[in-house]
């Protein structure tokens, strides 16, 4: 998998990075990027979806993949860890940037519009909340179905339940949350076969609700703080300890049925 033959209008920088030269616009806090890499490393919340994903690749057997909007390439690096090809394709530059320090090795900035990415080239791909972002949802989902090949995987996670939608939602960018059956519709829509569904994060929906809808500050300095408890700490301990069923539910394929996001695998048919 590499990533000359795969996007058609990108250049190779000087620090390694491939780039299309072009800025886009990204729905998202502006600053995001570089406001969430101190989290992502210590969050008891990016360490559970990454244990889970982790279950997922695994089940499915992947070898390489494309994250889609991988950000600072956290999810990258777990994929990096676990032997499998990654390419990040990112269209915000601090993102690639970030991901570069982290020492991810293939890296490009920008999207599939905008590398003009071949049809049929993608081997998988993982879009981990991302989709929310994207204001023509579908159309999004059928630029990946051109970009994956036949038999490739699509790899979703999405925020759940617009009854925990709030300002945070329009502070970061979203324009949607998803109820499972609605996401499941939507890229089934799109051609796609759903191998895999299910909610996840199911302890945090009473919290959310609760946290978002009754003490949530915008611009709340410390809001990150007490949103992304850090897994070391006793009570980061005990929840990932209790969402730990989670990962034995996807490991068996079994789907949860409630929580604060949703998972999916599906199939480009």
């Amino acid at each position: 998998m590499e990533i000359d033959s795969m996007f058609r209008q990108v250049s190779l920088l000087a620090n390694g990075i491939f780039t299309v030269n072009l800025d886009e616009a990204i729905s998202y806090t502006l600053d995001g990027h570089n406001s969430i890499l101190k989290h992502e490393e210590n969050s008891f919340w990016y360490a559970h979806r990454n244990l889970c994903l982790k279950e997922l690749v695994e089940s499915a057997s992947v070898k390489e993949i494309v994250d889609l909007g991988g950000g600072n390439g956290f999810t990258s690096q777990l994929f990096q860890n676990l032997g499998i090809n990654t390419i990040l394709l990112e269209p915000g530059l601090n993102g690639t940037m970030n991901a570069k320090r982290r020492g991810i090795k293939k890296i490009v900035h920008g999207s599939l519009k905008t590398t003009a990415a071949m049809g049929n080239s993608c081997p998988n791909i993982g879009i981990f909340d991302v989709l929310e972002h994207i204001e023509d949802d579908k159309d999004f989902l059928y630029q990946i179905y051109n970009a994956l090949k036949v038999n490739g995987l699509l790899f979703i996670t999405v925020p759940a339940h617009m009854s925990l939608w709030s300002a945070f939602d329009e502070e970061v960018g979203h324009y949607r949350r998803y109820s499972l059956p609605d996401l499941v519709k939507i890229v089934e829509n799109s051609n796609f076969e759903i191998r895999y569904s299910s909610y996840y994060f199911s302890l945090l929906t009473p919290i959310q609700f609760i946290q978002r809808k009754l003490f949530y500050k915008r611009n709340d300095n410390l809001r990150l703080d007490r949103e992304h408890i850090q897994k070391h700490s006793l009570l980061g301990r005990i929840i990932i300890f209790l969402l730990a069923l989670e990962r034995y539910f996807i490991r068996k394929g079994w789907s949860i049925p409630f929580g604060s996001s949703c998972i999916i695998i599906a199939r480009k048919k």
